[in-house]
């Protein structure tokens, strides 16, 4: 518990790191989430049709509108992805009832904007459409040509901005005005020809992976087993670390293994890219190898949710351990299996997003004549101690987007306080990070658009600024 020996690797800057990914989305029918919504028939539901259209007519004769709502699903990006760049492909919509593009009495320019609030394909219509903000909003051209496809409409900050505020509803397209006989048609993903189905690709990189090896000795460990025939003896200092079911002269008992490491040196707002974790068989344990005499020993690892202490836990003060994302551990292939790399990343991301507490080994099925046993902290050669490799990365380099470019914050260097113009935007909350990705002020009333930095050491940061229509990320540096 006095000290903790890291291996620390940050790996070679380079194109590993940095270089260009893309995600290319094309959503089909069953897939895509598009939908028109139309004031002549306020509670009709268009989310089924092949049109996408911002669309000012007259229908036999009355004056009427079209907007049009389209979302693509960002799951498959990495959490930790900066957008670079972002472009939506429509595609002209050839057959559609409505007709082509047309310009028939002024501009028929368009614009897209973020959508701020939930909306469903199959029950959206024009009297419950969502809102959307014109903030960052792109613009869409007026046609050139009745047929004119549109390729690679730059959407880079609506993007960045739904990324950045954890929601996305997507886009709205509407005519900039609204005025009769100006439409632009386009096929939504539901079009019988998939060649015309809309396109979102999004260009990223991803940030420097820093790894860290968490390796313990026995004054540094934090490990211990736990028996249910001695409920309130502690086994803090024995070599061995089990899951174990089996019959002890000849009185059935249980044995389960509580193991933590500090993660004092990883950031708080890091993000997992990987956890593994390494035990290695206890050979020469008084307890035995592992064992599949009745049947499977397969494990799991839990994350720990109660604190507790190596040299009092007992089987009766046991902390409880959560079920969520835990961590399959496989039967032995062979009696002195080393277990390497076992995937215990949503473990380890859990302890960082909550309190860690560490990890619960225990058997599937706690039925005697089944064992898995490997070494603990303690144990005299320091190669099998048990070990923890993380590779993470911290939120920080984010570029820039047109948000971002449009607020000030001074002065820069500062003193003992920044002032933050928001160009209108209402500001909410200040977050400031040092640049190992650390919180160490946040304010969530801001007075006056002033921060009080006096309590920060000198040094760089970076000051988060959240806002109601997005997230700007600003660098400063403290004299």
């Amino acid at each position: 518990m006095k000290r903790i020996f890291l291996a620390l690797v940050t790996l070679l800057a380079g194109d590993v790191l940095h270089a260009q990914y893309s995600l290319n989305l094309r959503p089909d029918g069953a897939s895509g989430e598009d939908a028109m919504v139309f004031d002549f028939q306020p509670n009709t539901n268009f989310g089924s049709g092949e049109d996408l259209e911002a669309n000012a007519w007259t229908f036999t004769p009355t004056p009427g509108v079209v907007r049009s709502f389209l979302k693509f699903d960002y799951s498959a990006l990495p959490p930790q992805a900066v957008i670079t760049s972002a472009y939506l492909s429509l595609f002209q919509n050839y057959s559609s009832s409505s007709g082509n593009h047309s310009q028939q009495s002024g501009s028929n320019a368009a614009v897209l904007q973020r959508v701020t609030a939930a909306w469903d394909e199959n029950t959206i219509n024009w009297n419950n459409q969502p809102a959307a903000t014109a903030t960052n909003e792109a613009s869409v051209h007026p046609s050139n040509s009745a047929n004119e496809n549109y390729p690679n409409i730059d959407v880079t900050a609506l993007v960045q901005d739904i990324i950045a505020s954890g929601t996305n509803n997507g886009f709205l397209l509407k005519l900039v005005t609204e005025q009769h006989y100006r439409r632009l048609t386009f096929a939504s993903s539901d079009h019988a020809d998939s060649t015309l189905h809309p396109i979102m690709q999004i260009n990223y990189t991803l940030p420097e992976l820093t790894c860290v090896t968490l390796l313990t000795d026995s004054e540094s460990g934090y490990d211990a087993m736990i028996f249910d025939l001695y409920p309130n003896t502690n086994y803090g200092t024995f070599a061995d670390l089990q899951a174990n079911a089996w019959t002890f002269t000849p009185t059935p008992g249980l044995v389960r293994s509580l193991l933590k490491f500090d993660f004092g040196s990883i950031p708080g707002n890091a993000i997992i890219d990987s956890a593994l974790l390494s035990l290695y068989e206890n050979t020469g344990s008084s307890s035995g190898d592992h064992s599949q005499q009745s049947g499977s020993n397969e494990a799991w690892l839990q994350r720990v949710v109660a604190p507790w202490n190596e040299q009092t836990v007992t089987w009766n003060n046991q902390p409880n351990a959560a079920a969520a994302n835990q961590v399959a551990v496989h039967a032995s292939n062979y009696a002195t299996e080393n277990y390497l790399d076992i995937n215990v990343k949503p473990l380890v991301q859990d302890m960082l997003n909550s309190d860690n507490y560490g990890f619960l080994l225990k058997l599937n099925t706690e039925q005697h004549y089944r064992r898995l046993n490997f070494a603990s902290s303690d144990h005299a050669d320091f190669s099998k101690h048990p070990s923890l490799k993380i590779c993470y990365s911290v939120p920080s380099a984010i570029v820039e987007n047109k948000l971002e470019a449009a607020i000030m914050l001074y002065p820069n260097p500062a003193n003992d306080e920044l002032f933050i113009e928001t160009n209108g935007q209402e500001l909410m909350e200040i977050n400031i990070y040092n640049t190992n990705g650390s919180l160490v002020s946040q304010t969530k009333q801001v007075q006056n658009k002033h921060v009080d930095i006096n309590q920060l050491a000198k040094g760089v940061y970076i000051a988060e600024i959240k806002m109601k229509d997005g997230i700007a990320r600003k660098r400063f540096v403290k004299m």
